[in-house]
């Protein structure tokens, strides 16, 4: 379960939530580092750029504002709401930023409730919740593509980057599923093209491998950050 205290005060997409992405690696981007080849080119160059990031405090993201983007953030929460009075859960909080360690974070679209609504108790106190992160792609063919996704396995060979952001989001934020949710609001309510999803579970045998490779990447990862960041630096 979610532990309370991972649960950031940061407002997603505000600007305190972009300073704090500065030198932090996060969900959105895990691909390249879990690379089954290992720790490749495109795995460094991210690595630099959060420890460029870190040491002075200066962005590498492009904050670009497309089509594609607006239309998303007008069609995710409507797409949430429909697939949680699908499934029949209680509540759910949207956009909650988790930091999971000093150089990991992640933010979920959602936090799936069952029985509970959130609320903040005291520190240690923990949610039982599952993630999700939803997709509104514009483009018909591309989301007809990922809600014929039945398995996470095909989302693993249709859309990486997809796949290993909800394996970080079921990962750093401890919880034993997390969904990829796929909505285009031009589809009728009664299409199966409207609204799909892929449940991601912690113990699911097809995954094993792939939650023991998140680890052992993240954690090479984060070995490297920490040598770069402390490069030539005199030992004391």
């Amino acid at each position: 379960m979610l532990l309370l205290s991972k649960i950031s005060a940061i407002v997603p997409y505000s600007y305190e939530w972009f300073v704090h992405r500065r030198g932090v690696m996060t969900g959105s981007n895990m691909s390249p580092i879990c690379a089954p080849e290992g720790i490749g080119v495109g795995a460094m160059t991210y690595i630099r750029n959060k420890v460029y990031e870190k040491i002075t405090g200066h962005t590498t993201e492009k904050n670009i504002t497309s089509d594609d983007i607006i239309w998303g953030i007008d069609n995710e929460p409507i797409g949430l709401e429909e697939w949680r009075i699908k499934e029949g859960y209680f509540d759910l909080q949207r956009e909650k930023h988790i930091i999971y360690s000093e150089r990991y974070s992640v933010t979920p679209d959602g936090l799936a409730i069952k029985n509970e609504k959130l609320m903040f108790l005291k520190d240690g106190s923990e949610l039982n919740c599952e993630t999700c992160e939803i997709k509104c792609f514009p483009t018909p063919s591309r989301h007809m593509a990922h809600v014929e996704c039945e398995t996470p396995n095909d989302i693993f060979k249709l859309n990486k980057p997809l796949f290993w952001q909800v394996i970080s989001q079921v990962k750093w934020c401890g919880v034993r599923y997390g969904h990829a949710i796929f909505f285009h609001p031009d589809f009728d309510v009664e299409s199966p093209y409207r609204l799909s999803s892929v449940k991601f579970d912690v113990i699911d045998p097809a995954l094993k491998e792939y939650f023991t490779l998140f680890d052992k990447r993240t954690k090479e990862a984060e070995r490297i950050f920490e040598q770069k960041l402390n490069y030539r630096k005199p030992v004391k």
